[in-house]
């Protein structure tokens, strides 16, 4: 299981940030962690990279007090996009 994740932008929101990602998920898996760099997640928006893949979701209960946040996709070797909010 590898997961390469891409920082595409980040937007300050006062005291809060605002991510913007992309992570690639490979190695014939469909679980992994997707590394933000933020330390206290309050929302973590996965979606899918086009049409003909399936969902994908997290696995965890926010705000999250961490920087790994568990995706979990619906077929195995998919790229994703995100949107992680926190501080």
């Amino acid at each position: 299981m590898a997961i390469t994740t891409t920082e595409i932008s980040k937007v300050s929101l006062g005291n809060r940030k605002m991510i913007i990602g992309k992570s690639v998920i490979s190695g014939g898996t469909d679980t992994g962690d997707v590394e933000v760099s933020i330390k206290n997640i309050e929302s973590f928006t996965p979606t899918i990279n086009n049409a003909n893949d399936l969902a994908v979701s997290t696995n965890e209960t926010f705000p999250l007090k961490d920087t790994a946040v568990t995706v979990i996709t619906e077929g195995n070797d998919r790229t994703i996009y995100w949107t992680a909010i926190g501080y």
